[in-house]
């Protein structure tokens, strides 16, 4: 039996590479969007997914696919939209603005800002 040797550089085989984040102001996609507007929360896929459930059911893995464009989020049905706006307290405004392509990290926090009446 021979002994197994791992590759010299398999941590750094690993480690995803870093993106930095888009402009300010450049469009996000929808999956962006709903990745950008938790990470502004500071809350993990995990925090979230309890959230959800206290309206309608949902996984982990439901939202990793969201997040990762598995699913599509304008076609959600109207219960898990609902829950995600819920969690996130957007009106449909917003989650129609958040949907179309066309929102900004720059937009998610302006309406949080307003929201709690910070950066006037």
């Amino acid at each position: 039996m021979t002994e197994h040797t791992p590759h010299p550089n398999w941590r750094k085989r690993r480690l995803r590479p870093h993106i930095p984040p888009p402009p300010p102001d450049q469009p996000l996609t929808p999956r962006e969007w709903l990745r950008h507007l938790r990470t502004h929360h500071d809350l993990t896929i995990d925090q979230v997914t309890e959230r959800i459930n206290q309206y309608h059911p949902c996984t982990k893995s439901f939202l990793n696919h969201l997040e990762c464009g598995h699913i599509s989020i304008p076609n959600l049905s109207p219960e898990k939209k609902d829950a995600l706006q819920r969690v996130f307290n957007l009106t449909e405004e917003e989650w129609a603005h958040g949907t179309s392509g066309t929102a900004t990290i720059k937009d998610i926090v302006l309406t949080e800002n307003r929201r709690t009446g910070c950066g006037k």
